[in-house]
C-alpha cells in the first residue's frame, strides 16, 4: 500500500505523453479490480488522467472509453 502511495505523489510530477497514458492506464486496472486497493487505484486513474495532455477532444473521448469499463458501481448505505 506504501507503493501506491508513493505511486500517487509522483504522478503529481510528471506530464504524461499518449504512449505513456496508455500504459499506466492498463497497469491501474489491477488495483482497481483489487478490493483491498481499489480506492487508491482510483485515485492513481484520477492522477493520469490529470496529468494527461490533451491535444484534441477526440483524446478526451478515448480516455472516456478506456475507463468506462474500469468504473464500478458503489454501494450506498
Amino acid at each position: 500500500m506504501l507503493q501506491l502511495d508513493l505511486l500517487i505523489a509522483l504522478m503529481e510530477k510528471v506530464k504524461l505523453k499518449k504512449e505513456n497514458y496508455v500504459a499506466l492506464m492498463q497497469g491501474v486496472k489491477i488495483f482497481v479490480d483489487d478490493r483491498i486497493t481499489q480506492k487508491k487505484g482510483y485515485r492513481i486513474l484520477t492522477k493520469i488522467i490529470e496529468r494527461f495532455d490533451l491535444e484534441s477532444f477526440d483524446q478526451l473521448i478515448e480516455i472516456k472509453q478506456g475507463i468506462t469499463p474500469m468504473m464500478k458501481g458503489q454501494a450506498t448505505k
